[in-house]
């Protein structure tokens, strides 16, 4: 009680997030005290506190793709002020393990290497599965034909998402929907 009530008024002071990190890093969600009036409130112990959890390694990569957590996770009610599992595996990240191989107090600081961002490891996934599949070029070629992204992917069989998917990750997707649509203008320039 006494470090939440600190918290707080760091909190209030700064009105800033003042993030609560227990236990050993793992992939999960940890709660923030926050300015008054900035969270939801919740109860420890007969006191309120303005809170909101925040899950540092899932929802879409909001830390590597926006550079803030993930916050409102919907997870964990009742676990105020502790953190909690937001439905992963509690060791499945790169950042949890290193910092678990450390010993800080040897002054070490666990990986020394670059993180990886979302961007970089979905365009290196997409460049290993190979060629750009044929129901994607029909897709790309339907959308160089203006039809809509929803219509294109119908012809491909994919969802939408699938479809962005190729044309921002695969190394060969942006360069194969320009060719084909150019090779339209120039075919009804003819």
């Amino acid at each position: 009680m006494e470090e939440l009530k600190k918290a707080q008024a760091l909190s209030e002071e700064a009105e800033k997030s003042v993030l609560l990190l227990d236990g050993p890093p793992e992939r999960k969600a940890y709660w923030a005290i926050k300015p008054p009036y900035f969270g939801f409130v919740e109860r420890f112990e007969g006191e309120e506190f303005y809170a909101d959890d925040y899950d540092i390694f899932e929802h879409s990569h909001y830390w590597l793709d926006e550079r803030r957590f993930y916050s409102n996770t919907g997870y964990g009610c009742g676990s105020f002020p502790h953190s909690h599992n937001c439905g992963h595996d509690l060791m499945d990240s790169e950042a949890v393990l290193a910092a678990r191989s450390a010993r800080f107090e040897h002054g070490e600081s666990g990986s020394t290497r670059e993180p990886i961002s979302h961007w970089d490891k979905k365009k290196a996934e997409f460049a290993a599965s190979g060629d750009l599949p044929v129901n994607i070029q029909r897709s790309f070629v339907a959308m160089a034909s203006l039809l809509t992204k929803e219509e294109a992917a119908a012809i491909g069989g994919v969802s939408v998402r699938e479809l962005n998917d190729y044309l921002r990750y695969h190394p060969d997707g942006q360069g194969y929907l320009i060719t084909a649509y150019e090779s339209r203008l120039w075919e009804n320039n003819d």
